[in-house]
């Protein structure tokens, strides 16, 4: 290969890496962006200002539960590890995780209470939709990341049969049984 041409697949292959680092910069420094910052985004920055103004009366209580999570996520990690397994200790350990999820939703649910209140009606309706996915819908919700709203993960699925909550309303908590939901 002559010197010329060398240079110029050099100089190609340099590009080509820098190029590559770029893009997957991007898209790291993209994805990294919860679906939860991503909405709040879309609010104004007057919704964000009384968003960031309600987080920051509880940032104590955030910090506190925040170290509740890693808690929770060791103790799993030290029952499943366990041999022999102990399904007492795991069943323990379920009730126990299943009343702090419970408390936290209702932490989320005060929160709307008290923004919800202070929003346009506009702004009320992204915030709405933001809670909803992240208290009520949680891991069933994903935006698709070519921008799509929807659960990308579960596109495939069938539609519900009829006579799911999509046909009838979801019961009343006095109807409910208050047997925990057949998944």
């Amino acid at each position: 290969m002559s010197k010329r041409l060398k240079a110029v697949f050099t100089v190609s292959l340099l590009l080509n890496v820098l190029l590559m680092g770029a893009l997957v910069g991007q898209g790291v420094h993209h994805y990294k962006k919860s679906d939860w910052h991503r909405d709040v985004e879309e609010l104004s920055p007057e919704s964000r200002q009384i968003l960031k103004d309600a987080f920051a009366q509880r940032k104590d209580r955030i910090v506190k539960v925040k170290q509740e999570v890693l808690d929770y996520m060791r103790q799993f990690e030290e029952i499943g590890q366990a041999d022999p397994f102990d399904e007492a200790a795991y069943n323990a350990f379920v009730l126990r995780f299943a009343d702090f999820q419970k408390g936290v939703a209702e932490r989320r649910l005060e929160l709307y209470a008290e923004v919800a209140p202070k929003l346009t009606l506009e702004e009320r309706e992204k915030f709405t939709k933001m809670i909803s996915r992240k208290v009520i819908g949680g891991h069933f919700y994903r935006k698709d990341r070519r921008g799509d709203k929807g659960d990308a993960r579960m596109k495939h699925m069938p539609p519900p049969p009829p006579g799911h909550h999509g046909d009838n309303p979801p019961p009343t908590p006095k109807e409910h049984s208050g047997e925990p939901a057949d998944l």
